[in-house]
């Protein structure tokens, strides 16, 4: 295959910090469309002092997912951010048999059917999360990040977890997350503070003293007893202590921050649309929000809404990865060895697939035969949680609106996690007021 002239593209840097303004990895939606469109799905940016190769478009996105083993996730930057953190085998970074064997066995206690058994527990936990959420102003992200762990604990892994512990689980992902946001040459200096160090501990002896558990012979009848329990398959090595650790992050607090933002994203989308808004709680309030156990058959408003704020907003709209053959992907060539930011998302604004992209209408998908959105990625690295979001958010928006009237006070920021540590990575707040309804 012949190497060929890949071009550079001009970005430009996006001048706004609302989650939900029209931005990619600090450029405008607009300047990444227009190199698209300009120099096809394959061309180089320059980010800070680093040179990328850009994967993007709808047509590329599926031949890149059709293609699993010709990407390498494990040497990337945040391939090497999790290993450090979290030890060898992060299954979202590996490549290749490591990776379909972890998945294989993690599988069975994410899907649909694991997700749907505590579905009652879920909604309660939900309610009552809100319920206690404070009548003045305050921050929904923050608030919605330990909903849903505490939503987690009473479904995905069932344990005795105080309050302030599951804080703390909700913390260390904020943390622990936000890490990867800060460049790798200063993220050590960001998880040695004791900040950091002391919320990771905390959550660190949670996941243990659930391993243990279980391992001395409790069962608790939620998602990693699922685990836990199924007998060892053929061709697949057991999993090690560390991973079994690894399993219970994975279950009890995993991509909360994300699920947040989703919800972020669509209250501040709906109080900003207020037709919308109305539609919606019309819908609700004539039919039980505890029906959503058995599907969205009946809230096709809902419906609508989630799949546009997934079309409009995207917590993480790219990956990296780097190419382990020479690639020829619809006429354009990457060489084997290639770093590639692989931008699934912006085909989301793409005007050939969806009329006007830059407005927020869910009315579109009320009218059909447009494609699904792509905000969880694709192929054999399919996000993890896409499940356990996909009941969540709208689980938790149905009961917010159909419950409250919202007074948001802002647009939803990404802000400084603590200003005053070092290379301190942004996080998202977002005020708002809820008044029982």
């Amino acid at each position: 295959m012949n190497s060929v002239s890949t071009p550079f593209a001009k970005l430009e840097v996006s001048q706004s910090n609302e989650i939900t303004a029209h931005h990619m990895l600090g450029f405008t939606n607009r300047s990444w469309v227009n190199a698209y469109k300009t120099h096809g799905p394959i061309f180089k940016v320059t980010i800070g002092e680093r040179a990328h190769t850009v994967l993007c478009g709808h047509d590329a996105n599926l031949e890149a997912w059709r293609r699993p083993d010709d990407w390498n996730y494990r040497d990337t930057a945040s391939g090497s951010f999790f290993r450090s953190e979290m030890g060898k085998g992060h299954v979202t970074q590996l490549n290749g048999e490591p990776h379909r064997r972890l998945r294989k066995l993690i599988l069975p206690a994410i899907g649909v059917k694991a997700l749907s058994r505590d579905f009652e527990a879920v909604m309660a936990s939900m309610a009552k999360s809100f319920a206690e959420m404070p009548r003045g102003a305050f921050d929904l992200y923050d608030k919605a990040n330990i909903a849903y762990t505490y939503a987690l604990s009473v479904s995905q892994v069932k344990s005795d977890i105080p309050p302030e512990a599951i804080k703390s689980l909700a913390d260390f992902e904020e943390w622990f997350i936000a890490g990867l946001r800060v460049p790798p040459d200063q993220q050590q200096l960001f998880h040695s503070t004791k900040e950091y160090l002391a919320i990771k501990s905390a959550a660190y002896a949670v996941f243990e003293q659930v391993v243990a558990e279980r391992q001395s012979g409790t069962h608790r009848n939620d998602s990693f007893d699922i685990m836990f329990d199924q007998p060892d398959l053929p061709g697949f090595l057991p999993l090690e202590q560390a991973e079994w650790v690894q399993a219970v992050y994975l279950l009890s607090v995993a991509g909360v921050g994300n699920i947040a933002n989703q919800l972020s994203a669509a209250v501040w989308l709906l109080v900003s649309h207020p037709e919308w808004l109305d539609r919606l709680r019309d819908e609700l309030n004539n039919v039980e929000v505890s029906t959503m156990k058995s599907g969205m058959a009946n809230f096709p408003i809902l419906k609508a809404v989630i799949s546009e704020m997934e079309r409009y907003y995207q917590p993480a709209p790219a990956i990296q990865k780097i190419t382990t053959n020479d690639l020829d992907i619809l006429g354009q060539y990457i060489p084997a060895g290639e770093s590639v930011l692989h931008i699934h998302g912006l085909a989301h604004f793409d005007s050939d697939l969806y009329e006007r992209p830059y407005e927020f209408n869910p009315g579109r998908w009320l009218a059909g035969g447009i494609k699904k959105p792509l905000a969880f990625g694709g192929g054999k690295h399919l996000c993890l949680g896409m499940g356990v979001a996909r009941l969540f958010v709208p689980l938790s928006l149905a009961l917010l609106v159909k419950g409250y009237d919202i007074d948001a006070l802002q647009a939803p920021l990404s802000v400084s996690l603590a200003p005053t540590i070092p290379s301190t990575p942004p996080t998202t707040r977002f005020e708002v007021k809820l008044t029982p309804r």
